[in-house]
């Protein structure tokens, strides 16, 4: 289970610091959706592999992470 409330703080500051997102308006749009699902709760990331033909590969190959998220974490890396 992928625990999106253990990061909420952390990305709605980077959004709200950096504005990351261009258009600019994407950034609004972002901090919304966001919200929403801290509403929802933690959500699970990764799939059996034989279930999606995309992904990046975890836990020896059997389970796949949505490439989405490794967005994310890139985007949060590099764009400090």
């Amino acid at each position: 289970m992928f625990k999106l409330s253990l990061f909420h703080e952390r990305i709605e500051q980077w959004i709200n610091d950096k504005k990351p997102l261009y258009p600019i308006k994407y950034n609004k749009l972002a901090l919304i959706q966001l919200n929403e699902l801290k509403k929802q709760g933690d959500i699970s990331i990764s799939r059996e592999a034989k279930r999606l033909s995309w992904g990046i590969k975890v836990s020896s190959n059997s389970f796949l992470i949505y490439n989405l998220f490794n967005s994310i974490r890139y985007q949060m890396i590099h764009h400090k």
